[in-house]
C-alpha cells in the first residue's frame, strides 16, 4: 500500500523570467493614473562590457518572446502511479502540482484533504494560472512534456533549473478536474481505508484547514507533520498534539530552518514600518496571496492604525483575481478557527475582522488594477497584492507607480521567496525595502521539545534542518535524516494485527476468571482477504493445545513437595536469566522456571510427569 503526502510546486523558477507587463494589454484604464506610470529597465543597469550581463539580458528577452513561464514539478520519474493508492494533502500551499498528477499520469487512487484546503487550493491554483498560465487551448502534451527546445537551450547553463522537471502551467479546466477528484475530510474524523488501516487529520495550526496526518496500521501509528504552528494568537484552529500520541514513527517536514524574529517581534517591526511610512505620506505594498496570514495582518494593522488615530484615513486594498472569493470564504470557516473566533459564531458576530472593515470602508478588494480600483483608490494606503515573485500581477503595477518615491515602502513577509532575486529586475528604484519574514512554522527547538514529551521509535527530519540535539533522543530511538530523491527504509516491527472474530467461533469460547480478568482460549483458522483478517471456526479433529495462565508460586510448589515427602529443595534466583531454579536431591531433578517457559531436567520420565503435575497445578489451565 503506497501513500504520497503533499504535492508541492517549485515556483522559484518564475524568478528566471522578466516581469510580465500587464499595463497596455487593453486600454481600459489598467493603471490607476497613467500620468504617474514610469518606464523601467526591468533588467536593471547593464554594463555593455559585461558579457555575463548581456548574455542574461538576451536570455530574458528570449523568454519574453516565447511568452511562457516555466515551473518545476517534483521528480515523478521514479513513481509508479498505478501503484499509488492514496495522496494526503496537508495544506493549500502543498498541492499546487496536483493537477500534473491527476490529469497527466496514470494515478487512479484516492486523494484526501480538508474542505478549506480544497477550496483555498483551487483559488491559489487558479490565481497561478491567471498570472502565469497559457491559454486554455494549449494542448496537454506541451504542458506534460519539458518545454520546447529553444527555451531548453537558453536554460542549459542555469544549474538551479532542472530541464527534466520544467513545465508550463496547467489550465483552469485542469484545476477544476483535479479538485473534483479530492475527497474532503474533517479534523479528527477516523477514515477506515481497510480494517487494519485508517487515517486521521489533525489541525496543524498553520492556516485554515491545514492538517497533520496520522496513519494507523494495526497497532502501529505513523505521524506525518507538515507545515505546522504552535502560535496561539492567530486565527486558525490551534495545533493538535493528539497526532503524536502512541506514534511509533514521526516524520517532520517543512520546518523553520532560519533564525528569524519571533512572530510577535516581526509583527511589531511591520507595524512600526507601516506607521512610519503612513506618517510620511507614503504607501505600503505587501507582495502576498489573498489568504493565509494576511487575515491576521489586516486585523493587526487596523488595530495599530486605529490606536494611532489613522484608522479612518488609511485604506487597505487586497488585489487578486481570487480576492473576493478568498475573503468571503474565509468568513464562513468559523468552525476551522481558534476558539475566540469560534465563539463569535454564537453571538451573531463575524468570525473574522475583514468583513467589518469592508463595511466601514477601511478594507477593499478588487480583482486587478483597473477602473474599478480607480473609483475607490485613495492615498496613503496599504496594498496586499500578488504575485510574491514580482513577475506578474498587481504588485508589479504598484512598483511601477510607487517605485520612484522614497516615501513609499515594500515589505516582504514570505520566507520562501528569494527577495533579492525577486527584486533584481527593479534595481534602481528608490522605494524603501524591508524583509520581515512572518515565518510561523515549527522550529528545530520545538521539534526537540516534542520529542522529549513523546517517545517514537523512529524520527525522520529533512536534511536542511539544523542538527537535532542527540541528548533529546533516548537510546532505543532512531534518527533518520532524509534527502531529496534518496530512498530510506524504515521498518515498523508490529507485533499485533487487528483481527475480526467469527460468530461461530466466539460461541465456543469459555472464559475463566484470572485475577481481575476473564481469559479464554480458542482454536480456529486465520484467514486473510484484502488485507483484512478473520478468525473462523477450526476444522473438527484439530488437536487441542493446553494453555497455562498466571505466575509460578514457588512457595506453593515447595509446600506441595513437602506434602509428598520431598523436603530437601534448594531455590536459586538467577537475575541474569530472569529465572528461578529449584534443585531436588531425592529424586534428583532440576526445575527451571522463567516468565515464558518451565523446564524439568530428570532421568526418570515417570518422575518428570509427577513433578510436572505439581508445577502445572499452580497455574490456571485453559
Amino acid at each position: 500500500m503506497d501513500f504520497i503526502v503533499d504535492c508541492g510546486l517549485d515556483t522559484s523558477a518564475l524568478l528566471k523570467f522578466p516581469p510580465r507587463n500587464t499595463i497596455g494589454d487593453d486600454d481600459d484604464g489598467a493603471d490607476i493614473d497613467h500620468r504617474t506610470t514610469i518606464d523601467l529597465d526591468i533588467f536593471g543597469p547593464q554594463n555593455p562590457e559585461d558579457d555575463n550581463g548581456s548574455r542574461k539580458r538576451r536570455k530574458l528577452d528570449a523568454f519574453a518572446e516565447a511568452g511562457r513561464f516555466l515551473v518545476q514539478t517534483p521528480d515523478f520519474s521514479s513513481v509508479d502511479w498505478k501503484a499509488v493508492d492514496f495522496i494526503l494533502i496537508s495544506s493549500y500551499r502543498h498541492m499546487l502540482a496536483l493537477p500534473f498528477v491527476t490529469e497527466y499520469t496514470e494515478f487512479m487512487g484516492k486523494i484526501y484533504a480538508t474542505e478549506p484546503t480544497i477550496e483555498f487550493g483551487r483559488q491559489l491554483m487558479n490565481e497561478l494560472v491567471y498570472y502565469f498560465g497559457e491559454s486554455s487551448s494549449t494542448d496537454a502534451a506541451s504542458r506534460h512534456a519539458p518545454s520546447h527546445s529553444n527555451i531548453g537551450k537558453l536554460l542549459q547553463d542555469e544549474s538551479t533549473f532542472d530541464l527534466t522537471l520544467s513545465r508550463t502551467l496547467y489550465t483552469t479546466a485542469d484545476v477544476q478536474s483535479c479538485i473534483d477528484k479530492i475527497q474532503p475530510i474533517r479534523y479528527c474524523e477516523h477514515l477506515s481505508l481497510y480494517d487494519s488501516l485508517r487515517i486521521t487529520a489533525y489541525s496543524s495550526g498553520y492556516c485554515l484547514g491545514s492538517a497533520n496526518w496520522a496513519i494507523d496500521c494495526g497497532q502501529e501509528k505513523i505521524a506525518i507533520i507538515s507545515s505546522s504552528s504552535t502560535i496561539k494568537t492567530i486565527h486558525p484552529a490551534p495545533f493538535d498534539k493528539t497526532v503524536f500520541e502512541n506514534a511509533s514513527v514521526i516524520l517532520f517536514s517543512d520546518l523553520r530552518t532560519e533564525t528569524y524574529l519571533s512572530y510577535e517581534e516581526a509583527l511589531d517591526k511591520i507595524e512600526e514600518c507601516v506607521v512610519r511610512t503612513i506618517n510620511n505620506d507614503g504607501n505600503v505594498l505587501f507582495p502576498c496571496t489573498s489568504n493565509g496570514i494576511i487575515l491576521d495582518l489586516v486585523e493587526d494593522l487596523d488595530r495599530i492604525l486605529s490606536a494611532k488615530g489613522l484608522g479612518g484615513h488609511v485604506r487597505m486594498f487586497v488585489i487578486s483575481p481570487m480576492a473576493e472569493e478568498s475573503l468571503k470564504y474565509s468568513n464562513i470557516l468559523g468552525e476551522w478557527m481558534c476558539k475566540s473566533n469560534q465563539d463569535k459564531l454564537y453571538t451573531a458576530e463575524n468570525p473574522t475582522t475583514h468583513k467589518l472593515l469592508m463595511s466601514k470602508q477601511r478594507l477593499f478588494h478588487v480583482a486587478r488594477v483597473d477602473s474599478s480600483l480607480s473609483q475607490i483608490y485613495k492615498q496613503p494606503c496599504i496594498v496586499f497584492a500578488g504575485h510574491v515573485s514580482l513577475r506578474s500581477g498587481a504588485a508589479v503595477e504598484f512598483l511601477k507607480k510607487w517605485g520612484k518615491n522614497t516615501a513609499n515602502m515594500i515589505i516582504f513577509t514570505d520566507s520562501d521567496v528569494d527577495y533579492k532575486e525577486a527584486f533584481s529586475p527593479f534595481e534602481g528604484l528608490k522605494i524603501n525595502q524591508e524583509i520581515i519574514p512572518l515565518d510561523i512554522r515549527l522550529s528545530v527547538q520545538e521539534v526537540e521539545s516534542i520529542l522529549r514529551q513523546y517517545h517514537p521509535k523512529t524520527v525522520l527530519v529533512p536534511s536542511d534542518v539544523n542538527e537535532i540535539d542527540g541528548n533529546t533522543l533516548l537510546s532505543h530511538q532512531r534518527l533518520v535524516v532524509y534527502e531529496y530523491s534518496v530512498v530510506h527504509n524504515v521498518t515498523i516491527n508490529s507485533q499485533y494485527e487487528r483481527t475480526s472474530l467469527s460468530e461461530s467461533l466466539a460461541k465456543l469460547i469459555r472464559p475463566k476468571v484470572v485475577g481481575n480478568s476473564l481469559v479464554g482460549s480458542l482454536n480456529g483458522n486465520l484467514m486473510t482477504h484484502n488485507n483484512r483478517f478473520l478468525l473462523a471456526k477450526g476444522k473438527i479433529g484439530v488437536n487441542y493445545q493446553r494453555f497455562l495462565w498466571g505466575d509460578a508460586r514457588v512457595d506453593k510448589i515447595l509446600d506441595r513437595f513437602a506434602e509428598v515427602g520431598i523436603d530437601e529443595a534448594c531455590v536459586i534466583k538467577e537475575d541474569m536469566l530472569d529465572a528461578i531454579i529449584i534443585t531436588l536431591d531425592s529424586p534428583k531433578a532440576t526445575i527451571t522456571l522463567t516468565p515464558n517457559s518451565s523446564n524439568i531436567d530428570v532421568e526418570d520420565s515417570s518422575i518428570r510427569k509427577f513433578i510436572a503435575d505439581i508445577v502445572v497445578n499452580q497455574f490456571t489451565q485453559m
